[in-house]
């Protein structure tokens, strides 16, 4: 009995022995029993590399980590694609690179699968709930066809290499003023950059970053950031997707391609103090735009392609220099709701399609015209007083002409075509806008927070939106232009606009108001000519009986029954007509008026003219293709003016209206005009008779 007490107490005290030699062994592993116990609660498990391939490929498992647990030259010599490096010796002090994936799928594989054990094991012990061992490892990879991957993206300064340019930045190996270089390639991602490092591709046509067609293709949120060196494209397609997008703060971007984005190439948010230099734009719809960015400096890009190349919105104290803007469908574009807003500076080593860019900023008594400047890409002038621009000729621009804060200037005999917008006045005020051809601009003419403009004799026509468009503009006279083939104005907040002497030619939109007051659509003796207008002209005065309503605007109580022309027949005085036919070759020789008229053949034609009396005083003579014929001299004429009105039926002929006691020398001229006048005319029946 004392024995077999003995032997029992031999065994317990033997159990106790291997519990402490037990306890002792994994507590020199690191490993208590409590832990080991969690540990077994859910052990990793082991796939083939099948298994493996498609996890990582059947996009069942978004948040996937595969994890290489080699040696850095055996990584860097092939590994899985998008795999991230974590010696097994190094894990447990960077086990922290792996937060929040805890509970995620991790993919383990090393050479042929025996260090991924360890680190498996390794993974277990910290709690990671979702580990694979890869069997065989990448040997085994490789045996069943698997493609390897070569890092492509280094870090210079710690010569950690990554697959993806995402996945080098975020690496919280990479800090601040790190080189980030990317060999050539394409590839397809996002990149967020929020350090202030060098992002630096081998080559920019061969180093593509590619967008997918969504959201930015590289975001930038930080300052002192460098891009050099990349093609970067197809950025998304909503309103503000980018190429680039710099956010609120200060970078470099140079020496890049910026093609093919759906909307914006380089854009600049709420950013100050960035450089942009050296980059060519083309084929976004808007190459570089600025938002409320100041203090940016903008040098030797290339922007072509684009459907609009470099616009300025709310972006002051910019500077542009030896920028070569060309071939886009408008090339430049300021805009701004405040004097500050304009103040930028860009010289005339800007080219737009070659030719000079003239940004005036407080100038005053300068006449411009094309014999001085024959070459003008873009014209604007900012806070002047008193220019006066004649004969440019301006397209393809966001504004043909634009005048920010200009006040008692004149723009006169200028050409703005294929524009945005022709000509675009912001708070300027007293301004003539006279004799100008606007034709084929999305809007004509556009007067924003701008009074006591005068718009006169030009030709205003749309194959767009507005001829004119009025923006909380008040008392301006909009007065003797033609306007067709659109809608003829809207006017929006704009009280006291008058309108008169224009002819509204097949207008396909009515013109519309919101909020305005006090449109007035006559002068109180004469209106507008409308070519939808169906009234008659009982008296023969060339003003309809019966008023024009044009809705929503109200009516024009005297409308024209012809199109309104006016003439310069001398510095000082002005020939104006209300016809239904076509006028053309106006000249006054001294004496006599001449012009020709053309309408459809032996349709009945009617022409009022308005001479002064100091060009052509008494009483008169009028001829048509030779032939004197009769002619009313209206009640409405004056010390000043005589009004005429004569008819006669339509077809191509030469009118002459003379005194009829004048000079013999001009009785001379006079009568050398009326014979050519009839030989032409007979010519023209000889011909008619013979067809």
């Amino acid at each position: 009995m004392h024995t077999s007490i003995l032997v029992e107490l031999k065994k317990i005290a033997l159990l106790a022995f291997v519990l402490m030699l037990l306890s002792t062994v994994l507590s020199l592993c690191g490993v208590d029993l409590l832990e080991l116990q969690i540990v077994h609660a859910s052990p990793y498990k082991d796939v083939d590399v099948e298994t493996a391939y498609n996890m990582i490929t059947n996009g069942s498992y978004p948040d996937l980590v595969i994890l290489d647990v080699r040696r850095q030259d055996e990584y860097d010599t092939g590994h899985i694609y998008g795999a991230v490096w974590i010696p097994h010796t190094e894990l447990d002090a960077r086990i922290s690179e792996l937060a929040g994936h805890e509970n995620h799928e991790i993919i383990v594989y090393c050479r042929t699968g025996v260090r991924s054990v360890t680190a498996s094991n390794n993974l277990d012990f910290h709690n990671f709930t979702k580990v694979y061992n890869m069997l065989g490892g990448i040997t085994a990879w490789q045996s069943a066809g698997y493609s390897v991957w070569i890092a492509t993206v280094h870090n210079i300064h710690t010569t950690f290499n990554y697959d993806t340019i995402q996945a080098a930045i975020d690496a919280p190996q990479t800090l601040d003023e790190h080189t980030i270089l990317v060999d050539s390639g394409t590839y397809y991602e996002h990149v967020t950059i929020d350090k202030s490092i060098s992002l630096v591709g081998e080559s920019k046509a061969t180093t593509i970053i590619n967008g997918n067609g969504t959201t930015n293709t590289i975001f930038i949120t930080t300052d002192e950031v460098e891009v050099s060196g990349f093609t970067i494209t197809n950025g998304g397609s909503s309103w503000l997707d980018s190429g680039i997008c710099v956010n609120g703060s200060a970078s470099k971007i140079h020496d890049n391609l910026v093609a093919s984005n759906s909307r914006i190439g380089i854009f600049l948010s709420f950013s100050n103090n960035n450089t942009l230099s050296c980059n060519t734009l083309s084929n976004n719809a808007v190459g570089i735009y600025l938002n409320n960015s100041d203090f940016n400096e903008v040098r030797n890009n290339s922007v072509m392609n684009n459907e609009h190349g470099i616009w300025l919105v709310y972006s002051s104290r910019n500077t542009f220099a030896y920028n070569n803007i060309s071939d886009n469908s408008f090339n430049l574009g300021i805009d701004g709701d405040s004097l500050l807003h304009f103040f930028n500076d860009i010289d005339t080593s800007n080219k737009v399609n070659g030719k000079p860019v003239y940004y005036l900023i407080n100038q005053s008594n300068i006449f411009l015209d094309n014999l001085a400047f024959p070459e003008i890409g873009y014209m604007g002038l900012v806070n002047c007083v008193n220019i006066t621009l004649g004969g440019l000729d301006v397209t393809n621009n966001v504004d043909g002409v634009m005048l920010a804060y200009t006040c008692d200037s004149t723009i006169q005999s200028v050409k703005v075509s294929d524009n945005m917008c022709g000509i675009h006045l912001w708070s300027s005020n007293n301004n003539t806008i006279i004799d100008n051809t606007i034709s084929n601009n999305s809007v004509g003419i556009l007067l924003s927070q701008s009074s006591w403009n005068s718009i006169r004799a030009s030709g205003i026509l749309e194959s767009g939106f507005e001829a004119i468009f009025l923006e909380k503009a008040n008392r301006n006279n909009i007065v003797g232009n033609t306007i067709s083939n659109g809608n003829a104005a809207f006017i929006v907040d704009s009280n006291y606009t008058v309108f008169y002497h224009n002819n509204f030619i097949n207008k396909t939109i009515p013109m519309s108001s919101l909020g305005s007051h006090f449109i007035i659509l006559d002068n109180g003796a004469e209106g507008n000519y409308w070519s939808d207008y169906n009234g008659i002209d009982s008296n023969q005065d060339g003003i309809g009986d019966s008023p024009y309503f044009e809705p929503g605007i109200g009516s024009d109580l005297h409308p024209l029954m012809g199109i309104f022309s006016d003439f310069k027949a001398t510095s000082e005085h002005h020939v104006q007509t209300i016809c239904n036919s076509s006028i053309s070759d106006f000249q006054f020789n001294g004496t006599a008026i001449s012009f020709n008229v053309s309408g459809e053949n032996d349709t009945p034609g009617f022409c009022r003219i308005r001479v002064p009396t100091a060009l052509v005083n008494g009483t008169y003579k009028v001829f048509v293709s030779g032939t004197e014929v009769p002619h009313t001299l209206l009640p409405c004429s004056n010390s000043t003016h005589s009004y005429l009105y004569f008819t006669y039926n339509q077809s191509t002929q030469e009118v002459i209206v003379i005194p009829e006691f004048p000079t013999w020398t001009s009785l001379l001229l006079i009568l050398i005009m009326l014979t050519v006048a009839i030989v032409i005319h007979k010519r023209r029946l000889l011909k008619t008779s013979i067809h």
